[in-house]
């Protein structure tokens, strides 16, 4: 028995009412594509189909189609040209950190300081506390601390943050930031 390729489909792009933005393949039978906001949504909003089916109704220029597997393709949108790179491989983890801005950080002045979510894509979890670190002092921040730090997998993350764990998976890093005023009292 012979297994045919299949790609897991945001459904706007099956129903022809978005233009896929995501191309990824996974493995030699497993592809993925999604269209805009395809991170946002949950797993009702993907269909499974056969590739050839799917390949058929999308106009997919024949680099995106030639991808080798552990590599994806992109674009912001549909009038913007397609970028390749790797897929993210590892576990998922969360990490929070206190920060304050530094002269270098983009916050604007009226930013006291933020608690920095980090969605971080790695081997361990020494891996993922040294990527966050040096993605928010190349930034700007600087950590006061850290508050939490986990792996998460899908079945277990808080509403609202499917789509910043699944946006991890496409970019392998993914930093939210959860503000507060510089006149806050309790700034230290």
């Amino acid at each position: 028995m012979t297994t045919k390729p299949a790609a897991t489909v945001h459904l706007p792009v099956l129903e022809g009412t978005a233009k896929a933005i995501y191309v990824a393949r996974r493995s030699t039978l497993e592809w993925f594509i999604g269209g805009d906001g395809f991170t946002d949504d949950d797993d009702s909003r993907f269909r499974r189909v056969a590739l050839a089916d799917v390949l058929r109704a999308l106009d997919l220029p024949a680099d995106v189609l030639e991808l080798s597997v552990g590599e994806h393709a992109f674009r912001q949108d549909d009038r913007r040209s397609w970028k390749k790179g790797r897929i993210p491989v590892g576990r998922t983890f969360l990490v929070t950190y206190d920060v304050r801005p530094t002269e270098q950080s983009a916050a604007p002045p009226d930013i006291g300081g933020a608690y920095a979510n980090c969605w971080v894509v790695c081997a361990s979890m020494d891996e993922a506390y040294r990527m966050a670190l040096e993605h928010l002092e190349k930034d700007g921040w600087a950590v006061v601390g850290m508050v939490n730090l986990n792996e998460k997998v899908a079945d277990d993350l808080a509403e609202g943050s499917e789509s910043l764990f699944r946006q991890a998976q496409i970019d392998g890093f993914v930093c939210q930031f959860h503000t507060f005023p510089a006149d806050d009292l309790d700034v230290s």
